[in-house]
């Protein structure tokens, strides 16, 4: 018995013979046999130190019965970026022309790699003004799955 890579199949038309369609199974044309995806980006780490995520020094409370000068959002006061590795592992066994059987292991946030959260901006929160103090993300989780095909 051969076997061989699953691949994605389907009907390819027109037909020889509508009686028989399974001699018309070919590949899709959209069949990919291995994909590999690796995305990555860098924070710089820039305004980091003395325990606040920004300067909590620039800001001050406005005389009462006045406006101040900055509106409700700042442009430049963001969060951090988020930084999660993800992977998933697929393996297709084929038992019989209709039985398959499917193997997939997921894991998120392989490297369990933290994501901060945003920074309090409640301004004259006592001694929390423009700290973080909260988790973005979840640690890592893994998944196993078996599907059988039939």
């Amino acid at each position: 018995m051969c076997t061989s890579p699953p691949t994605h199949k389907g009907d390819i038309g027109p037909y020889q013979n509508n009686y028989d369609r399974r001699v018309e199974r070919a590949v899709t044309s959209f069949d990919v046999p291995q994909r590999l995806t690796i995305t990555t980006s860098w924070d710089l780490p820039v305004g980091r130190g003395i325990g606040a995520y920004f300067n909590t020094a620039a800001f001050s409370q406005p005389a009462d019965f006045t406006f101040g000068n900055v509106g409700a959002r700042v442009r430049w006061l963001r969060n951090a970026g988020m930084n999660n590795i993800n992977l998933t592992l697929t393996k297709q066994f084929v038992i019989t022309e209709k039985l398959k059987v499917n193997l997939r292991a997921s894991s998120f946030n392989l490297a369990n790699h933290p994501v901060f959260g945003s920074p309090n901006t409640t301004f004259g929160a006592l001694g929390q003004f423009g700290r973080i103090s909260n988790q973005a993300n979840f640690s890592r989780q893994t998944e196993i799955v078996l599907r059988v095909i039939f």
